[in-house]
């Protein structure tokens, strides 16, 4: 069987250890169609994360990671100025401490 979940996988490194993987974990057409399953639904909330906290796909079928449970994807909130910066109170002068 070749090597095709690549093409499907969100982050490709390593691609000699991923195939090896691959080899030692999808001996049947069954496990292939799970992981590809798997690949496919995890595939927002690997890409709701930094690259650097993806995992690389030798470490993802080492693993058995297409066992985990999908999380809904939180959308990342958006970066507002104003909570940068906390509101002065109602009794602040300009050069008075706080």
């Amino acid at each position: 069987m070749v090597f095709p979940v690549v093409a499907a996988y969100w982050r490709r490194e390593a691609k000699k250890a991923a195939r090896e993987a691959f080899a030692k974990h999808v001996r049947t057409e069954a496990r292939f169609q799970e992981i590809m399953a798997a690949t496919s639904a995890q595939t927002d909330e690997m890409f709701a994360k930094e690259k650097r906290h993806r995992p690389i796909g030798a470490s993802w079928l080492n693993g058995e990671r297409w066992e985990d449970e999908t999380e809904e994807a939180a959308p990342r909130p958006a970066h507002d100025a104003a909570d940068e910066y906390p509101e002065f109170p109602d009794s602040y002068e300009e050069g008075r401490p706080i």
